[in-house]
């Protein structure tokens, strides 16, 4: 190859990798764009509760999330199976949350902590939004179905945490207290409508559901 063809050569290669660069950074912004475009951004927010189960006794929690706006966009509900009330869902468990888009104080979509899979989208409670006591112990406690948990959707990530547990003196296996935390932040890179889908081992699938 002469030192012509060479030079041509490499200003080719050069023009060829601006181009490639500029298409990345225009898929960035037209994918973060995309985001913030179809669902509103929100604000951080978090909370803190200590929850005491008590036989025939619901544990109720509610948490709205708000848009840079101000405007409830999202609405974190928690119960657990001893509640009678009406719901959008059937709660159950030791202590059950579901999250709902909100629109002019009204819900407007289902449980967003369920994923796309037909078997979550057709039970309320196939999802990582039930806790039950036996989740809160290996070999459950430190995969996505034990104490910390994440859900990404809609350009949020929503973090639940249970810590400080109280186990009944009689029944080891029944929780008495626990603290349940949740925190919300704005995340860019989710970019599914509902909660992700999460991978674990056969064995974390068959024991923590």
């Amino acid at each position: 190859m002469s030192s012509r063809d060479l030079g041509s050569s490499i200003k080719m290669q050069k023009r060829l990798f601006a181009v490639a660069a500029l298409a990345l950074t225009c898929a960035s912004i037209l994918s973060g764009q995309s985001v913030s475009d179809r669902w509103p951004r929100v604000l951080d927010t978090s909370t803190r509760r200590v929850i005491s189960r008590t036989p025939g006794n619901d544990t109720p929690l509610m948490m709205n999330v708000l848009s840079l706006a101000g405007v409830v966009v999202y609405r974190l509900e928690c119960h657990n199976g001893d509640f009678e009330g009406p719901g959008l869902i059937t709660y159950s468990g030791d202590f059950h949350c579901a999250v709902f888009a909100i629109s002019n104080g009204d819900a407007v979509s289902w449980n967003l902590l369920a994923d796309d899979t037909d078997e979550q989208r057709k039970s309320d409670w196939m999802n990582r939004g039930r806790m039950i006591a036996a989740q809160m112990k290996p070999p459950c406690a430190r995969s996505p179905y034990g104490t910390t948990r994440q859900f990404r959707f809609r350009g949020l990530k929503m973090t639940f945490e249970y810590s400080g547990f109280k186990w009944e003196t009689i029944d080891a296996t029944k929780l008495e207290q626990f603290s349940f935390s949740v925190t919300v932040a704005q995340d860019p890179t989710a970019r599914t409508e509902r909660a992700e889908r999460v991978s674990v081992s056969s064995e974390v699938d068959a024991a923590c559901r």
